[in-house]
């Protein structure tokens, strides 16, 4: 009990327990951790900033690993945390080029890419990577995977995808 609040600090969800009993059934939806939705893309996106991973202090980096947690469970597929974490990866690959001018184009590519909101702009704002790159398989097979996932689950991976483009970004 003297450890309460911060448990309840760790494990407290956006709906309270209360809420939660009170949906009948306790699932993990209703288990959503307090403060994920305000990263997960939405209208207050664009206010709300990814947490900083290089000056990240222990509660940054628990809550990051819970939310994690949280949306590989609601997402009920581990295979799409590997896909996030390559698809982050080759991302910034994608950015970093020696001419500024065409790391900032690039920069916007990939920003419209991070803040789409359904399964359609997502594939539509891979196109321009598609046609720049040498080798589009890897953009391709993300695609491929999106157009594949029931619409529900998108939003999830997109905030996975943000999640791991900003810590491997960082």
């Amino acid at each position: 009990m003297k450890d309460a609040r911060k448990i309840k600090g760790l494990y407290g969800t956006a709906f309270g327990f209360a809420a939660a009993c009170r949906q009948g059934q306790i699932g993990i939806q209703a288990l959503e951790p307090k403060g994920l939705r305000e990263f997960m893309t939405s209208k207050n996106y664009r206010n709300t900033k990814l947490p900083n991973y290089t000056k990240a202090n222990e509660e940054t980096i628990i809550n990051y690993n819970t939310y994690i947690t949280w949306v590989i469970a609601m997402l009920d597929n581990e295979k799409l945390w590997e896909l996030s974490g390559e698809a982050a990866e080759h991302l910034i690959t994608f950015i970093k080029t020696d001419d500024k001018n065409v790391s900032r184009v690039r920069s916007n590519i990939v920003s419209s890419i991070l803040d789409t909101k359904n399964r359609k702009q997502f594939l539509e704002s891979l196109i321009p990577i598609v046609e720049q790159v040498q080798e589009p398989e890897p953009f391709v097979e993300l695609a491929e995977e999106v157009n594949k996932m029931v619409a529900t689950n998108f939003p999830y991976f997109q905030t996975l995808i943000r999640f791991r483009y900003a810590e491997k970004n960082k």
